[in-house]
């Protein structure tokens, strides 16, 4: 059992601090109200041990719910959400807390699908009743002219617009007669990142089937608004005035694509993703024999592919650039871990000078920059390290920064978020419901109740234990302490410790330690995942296999499985159970 004072831990608990709580004050609320009133030990806050089951790990933190909750700071919004001048070291970038907001609903989302999609059977096709997870793309085809939000403004928004128009018209006439002129995508995120060359790109996810060709044909409708393609057309004029040549430096990066591609059909025997038409002949006949292309040969489609690229942009006036890339992600192992993984990517901190660390301060509440610089002890004469500096954290990062709004998504995506006159109700499961209608009969006594299913996009996660947190009055002295915990789910306990096992303590608490100092006293844990401890293979050997969360808990834990099951269905149901419906 801890001691605290007012302003953190102050040492090792004294028998005065180790008073036992008794069991009523612990559970009746009656008992908690007389504590109140009478002085002596009393009840602040409830504690929990809460477990949230991601992707890839498992989060376990303690959370404090004060029994008298605070005022709230007026400014509290405003300040977690400046972006008015440049003091915010986050604006431009995507912070920390916005990542991990943007992660859950991305996960939650995606692994609902996962799990009640059988997406390796799903047909592509352009179906307004069909969920199909794409990834999608886009990038400018020449230099940026605009700034980033004219982009956003006059590109990109017309883009989405045209993605999510509800309609079920088709062409009548032309060569895309017969097929629908829009799609309907409800649910769509969107991420603007910088490309190494400084231009703006754009990473989507949207849950329809969107033809590549139709993908291209808008985005460059949208791009020329702005006269994107008349420039990219005029600069690869210029390039190809004698006719075809290699180009240099596109040849590496085609080698490696191919070789990729390559051995991974080795590995599998039958190509898996779509490639280029040109790689594709190739890799098919790999696919047959099993036998690796040799160097001259990969050299040879590489140029074939190159080749093939000018002759087509010819044939339009080089007014068909390749800007867009479509990935129909229904056969990856995670959908949700390869959409993550750049939805939610991190921007690249410069590295400190020398001489500089990063220490969370107790007085500050935050993380403070020290400076030091080694100096000759005039006493001893031993060479020792001298704090010189300290100053808040100002990060810089690698990347520039991108202008206006960094992320978006439609409504739908969103999920529900109760007012403050809604009436929500949770179940045991973690389901979440709105209550609607309550009838009561002439005892006033409910008779009848109306609920109906909700989203919320938050992770699976279960209380694992409850307690308290006590707080001791003597004299004047004024300490802290919590009680016992008490085991509410011993079915999630076990999976996490059994986690914790398979992974190892070491590395659990050398990976959480890099979390930060809160989270350390929140006495929070990172269990990561090593499916490969577990017996699961990878299909690369270089790489650790990928494995979904829900197959490791039906492994380790099937009756925790069957709730996280119902609880995923719940979201999916909330979300499209109408569009199967129609």
């Amino acid at each position: 059992m801890k001691a605290y004072s007012q302003y953190g831990v102050f040492g090792g608990v004294t028998d005065q601090y180790k008073k036992p709580v008794p069991k009523a004050e612990k559970a009746s609320p009656a008992a908690k109200a007389e504590i109140r009133e009478v002085g002596g030990p009393q009840v602040i806050a409830e504690l929990s041990t809460v477990a949230k089951f991601k992707n890839n790990s498992i989060t376990q933190v303690n959370v404090y719910k004060s029994v008298n909750p605070r005022l709230q700071n007026p400014n509290k919004m405003d300040n977690l959400l400046s972006q008015n001048g440049n003091d915010n070291q986050y604006n431009g970038y995507m912070s920390p807390a916005t990542r991990r907001h943007v992660e859950q609903m991305i996960s939650v989302w995606l692994t609902s699908i996962e799990l009640n999609e059988d997406l390796p059977k799903k047909e592509k096709k352009v179906s307004a009743r069909e969920v199909f997870p794409t990834f999608i793309t886009l990038t400018l085809p020449c230099s940026q002219f605009h700034s980033d939000n004219t982009i956003k403004k006059k590109v990109l928004a017309p883009f989405i617009d045209w993605l999510t128009a509800e309609s079920g018209e088709v062409y009548k006439r032309g060569p895309r007669k017969g097929e629908l002129k829009s799609f309907g995508v409800k649910g769509l995120f969107w991420r603007a990142e910088p490309q190494k060359n400084t231009r703006i790109h754009f990473h989507l996810i949207v849950d329809r089937y969107v033809p590549w060709e139709r993908i291209r044909e808008k985005w460059i409708a949208c791009t020329e608004k702005l006269g994107y393609v008349t420039m990219y057309s005029r600069s690869r004029k210029r390039i190809f005035k004698d006719g075809f040549k290699i180009d240099a430096e596109k040849v590496e990066s085609d080698r490696k694509t191919l070789i990729s591609y390559m051995e991974e059909v080795q590995r599998t025997r039958h190509l898996k993703y779509d490639v280029h038409p040109v790689f594709e002949r190739y890799l098919r006949n790999v696919a047959k024999t099993g036998k690796a292309l040799t160097p001259a040969i990969i050299d040879q489609v590489v140029e074939e592919k190159q080749r093939a690229a000018y002759e087509s942009e010819l044939a339009c006036d080089f007014m068909n650039p390749f800007c867009t890339h479509i990935r129909a992600i229904k056969d990856l192992d995670s959908v949700t871990a390869y959409v993550v993984k750049y939805i939610a990517k991190k921007p690249t901190e410069k590295p400190l000078l020398p001489g500089q660390e990063i220490h969370y301060n107790e007085t500050w509440g935050r993380e403070m920059l020290h400076t030091y610089e080694e100096q000759i002890d005039e006493f001893t004469g031993e060479v020792v390290k001298v704090e010189v500096d300290i100053q808040e954290v100002h990060r810089e990062f690698e990347e520039r920064k991108i202008n206006g709004r960094i992320w978006g998504c439609t409504d739908f995506l969103r999920g529900f978020k109760p007012k403050e006159d809604d009436n929500v109700e949770v179940d045991e499961v973690g389901r979440s419901y709105l209550i609607e209608t309550v009838k009561y009969d002439q005892d006033g006594k409910p008779s009848e109740i109306t609920r109906k299913p909700v989203p919320v996009l938050k992770f699976f996660s279960k209380t694992i234990a409850e307690g308290f947190r006590i707080m001791n009055r003597d004299g004047n002295s004024l300490s802290f302490y919590d009680s016992d915990m008490e085991v509410v789910s011993p079915i999630a306990k076990k999976y996490v410790d059994d986690m914790i096992e398979v992974v190892g303590q070491n590395t659990v608490e050398a990976i959480s330690a890099k979390v930060g100092e809160s989270f350390s006293r929140m006495q929070g844990k990172i269990v990561p995942f090593r499916p490969e401890k577990m017996g699961f293979k990878s299909k690369d050997p270089n790489k650790p296999p990928v494995v979904k969360h829900a197959e490791i808990m039906k492994l380790k834990a099937p009756e925790l499985y069957k709730e996280y099951v119902a609880y995923y269905k719940h979201i999916y149901d909330c979300f499209y159970s109408e569009l199967k419906a129609a």
